[in-house]
């Protein structure tokens, strides 16, 4: 998910990279959100066979130092290194047992279809469980979703980066032209929502 700048030309297939950092700066403040015990579930890894890694597991596995078993990996591009190739919101993922029940559901989502992401990663998470997504702030306006905001869709936790993430590799000094934060939901452990957000922190 990126905005482009208008000064620079778009990567073929509007493949941007989500920085290592801005992911750590995540979880450095959220740091609730990584236990050994969980189960990790990206539905958009990216990543390019041979040039680029998948930016979240790199840094839960290197970084974080979570067991590999315990991250799974899915992404709608064939050159990705994923485990899985497939169109996230057309999988059943209880069918697949290595996928099935994670405790965390993480990834940079396409923005046009991020509120689907949200809807079917809530439905996917188990009780308890969390999913966090790096949307634009933008996210938060428009008049279509603020009923849906309403009806109890208001993320638990908002993680503001005070610093704009670059997502092209080519300029990694070129910030995007828009701000984003790291959405968090909590599910309840009856599988209900929350529609009040707890928490917003500038990082």
């Amino acid at each position: 998910m990126s905005r482009a700048n208008k000064n620079h030309d778009r990567l073929k297939d509007d493949h941007y990279v989500t920085p290592l950092g801005t992911i750590t700066d995540f979880f450095d403040a959220y740091p609730a959100i990584i236990s050994c015990k969980f189960r990790y579930f990206d539905p958009c890894a990216g990543g390019l066979a041979g040039s680029y890694s998948m930016p979240y597991p790199e840094v839960l596995i290197q970084g974080r130092m979570i067991p590999s078993g315990q991250v799974r990996t899915m992404d709608i591009r064939g050159d990705s290194p994923a485990e899985f190739t497939g169109d996230y919101l057309g999988t059943d993922i209880s069918q697949r047992k290595s996928l099935a029940k994670p405790d965390v559901i993480i990834s940079n989502p396409p923005f046009k279809h991020a509120r689907e992401f949200i809807e079917k990663a809530l439905h996917d998470v188990i009780p308890g469980g969390r999913v966090a997504f790096l949307l634009r702030l933008s996210f938060l306006e428009s008049q279509k979703r603020r009923d849906w905001w309403r009806g109890g869709y208001m993320p638990s936790y908002i993680f503001v980066h005070s610093r704009r993430p670059a997502f092209d590799p080519r300029r990694p000094k070129g910030t995007d032209a828009a701000a984003y934060g790291h959405f968090v939901w909590v599910k309840n452990v009856d599988g209900s929502l929350a529609n009040v957000c707890r928490g917003l922190e500038v990082i």
